[in-house]
Order: structure tokens, then sequence, then C-alpha cells
């Protein structure tokens, strides 16, 4: 939901610059992967971890209808619904309650709340490949 610029994702809030502004994939959500993904080798590549490359210009199309090699009848990225999208539950360390496995991601540390957040609100916005 937007008011005035600011997206309600469950209890938390993302305020998005210059009124309206959704999240977008080039503009926040690339640069995220790229700061905690890709350049750790782990989800980069032709060799990318889980078959997963969250790469620039690659990402869309690898997370977005597409089920994930961990839970096959879960979806990557479901547009609209972050809930029902294994990208969330493996941010959010709950990949187990839908079938999956594996440690929360990234591994170690996972992201900030603030960072989860945007991608919730991303997905939320349709995931759009802009």
């Amino acid at each position: 939901m937007v008011r005035g610029g600011t997206w309600l994702v469950g209890m938390a809030i993302w305020s998005g610059c210059g009124g309206d502004a959704t999240p977008t994939l080039s503009g926040d959500i690339a640069p995220l992967f790229q700061r905690n993904c890709t350049t750790s080798g782990c989800h980069g590549g032709p060799e990318a971890q889980t078959g997963l490359d969250l790469s620039d210009g690659v990402a869309w199309a690898q997370l977005v209808g597409v089920a994930s090699s961990e839970a096959p009848s879960v979806d990557r990225v479901v547009p609209g619904n972050a809930d029902d999208s294994y990208l969330i539950h493996k941010l959010e360390g709950t990949a187990e309650a839908v079938g999956g496995s594996g440690d929360i991601m990234p591994p170690g540390f996972g992201l900030a709340q603030s960072d989860i957040d945007l991608v919730r609100a991303w997905i939320e916005a349709g995931a759009l490949d802009d």
C-alpha cells in the first residue's frame, strides 16, 4: 500500500524518494544484491550456488515466477505476494516453514530489516523488471 510515497509493508515502512516512488530492480534491489549476494561469489556468474544468479541483468529472469531449487512448489518471487515468495523466506530465515532448507541469507549475518522491507516492497509492487 502506498501513502504519500511511503510503502507500508506489514508493520515496516519504506519511504521512497520523490512522492510515490516504488522500489525498482535496477535502482534499489540490484545494488542490494550486488553488495550482499554476488560479490561474495555465492550468487553471481555461471557457477552461482543453487543455480541462482543475482547478477545485474539476469536476476529478474532467475527470480520472478521461477520455482525455488530448494522448495520446488514455491516460486522464488511471486509478484504482488512477498509472503509466498521463497526469496523472502530465505532472507527471514523461515525457509523450512515452506518446505525449503538452508540458512538465512546472506549466511552468517542476514540482511538488515530495512533491506528485507525494501525487497518486500519491490515484490508487493509487482516485482517489475524496470
